[in-house]
């Protein structure tokens, strides 16, 4: 995902391994984007890598909002309701699958 400047704000991927696919996507909200420049991201050779802090000038949302935002998003384009698990709840099936 890039914003209007050309620069790579998240990322979205997916994995397929014996038969079994995953998916997932990251934002870059407030974290240190130095070890970005360690690595080619993506295979694509001299991305900058952003931040919504960054982006914004320093001001970026609380990690739990943006969590907060993102699901409901999610959920109205896909037509759901948000529902909070408790995370005892999500180890105990990981721990199951």
């Amino acid at each position: 995902v890039w914003t209007a400047a050309d620069r790579k704000i998240a990322s979205i991927g997916v994995h397929v391994a014996r038969g079994v696919t995953t998916h997932g996507f990251a934002i870059n909200v407030c974290n240190d984007l130095q070890p970005f420049g360690w690595v080619v991201a993506c295979g694509l050779a001299d991305v900058q890598m952003t931040s919504v802090a960054e982006e914004t000038g320093g001001e970026a949302p609380p990690l739990p909002a943006v969590r907060a935002s993102i699901a409901a998003r999610f959920a109205q384009a896909f037509g759901l309701t948000p529902v909070t698990v408790p995370v005892d709840r999500v180890d105990a099936a990981a721990a199951a699958a």
